[in-house]
């Protein structure tokens, strides 16, 4: 029986390893745009980047919380704050994908859990400008 957990402790850490390695298909590239493919590196007390362009149109989104905090991937409209897009809460070493369709403007890349953004997890996101 104690042989028995053990494989599978083994085979069920093995799976979660391989897992997290693989992450999302942009986890190997740094946080940025390529195209309309865009990489969020989630940590205390930033978003990887403080501005990114991004042509009209979808934009694929991969989320990474590189920290040890809980943190959320949301796109708000600049100036009035309003939420446009907010990711379920990501913790340390998890990674969440959006589509996004914005319309042309600008908007900000924060994490809406309370004090982050004021903490500078807040990034410029101008679309088709």
């Amino acid at each position: 029986m104690i042989g028995t957990a053990r494989i599978t402790g083994t085979v069920f850490a093995a799976i979660m390893a391989l897992a997290m390695s693989t992450g999302g298909a942009l986890a190997d590239r740094a946080a940025g745009l390529v195209g309309n493919d865009l990489k969020v590196e989630l940590s205390e007390w930033s978003m990887g980047f403080d501005e990114i362009r991004a042509p009209s149109g979808r934009i694929n989104v991969e989320f990474f919380n590189v920290g040890r905090a809980p943190h959320d991937f949301s796109v708000r409209m600049a100036g009035s704050g309003e939420l446009v897009y907010r990711s379920r809460v990501i913790l340390g070493g998890d990674w969440g994908r959006a589509t996004l369709d914005l319309a042309p403007g600008e908007y900000e890349i924060i994490c809406a859990l309370p004090g982050h953004a004021n903490r500078g997890m807040v990034a410029s996101l101008t679309i088709g400008q």
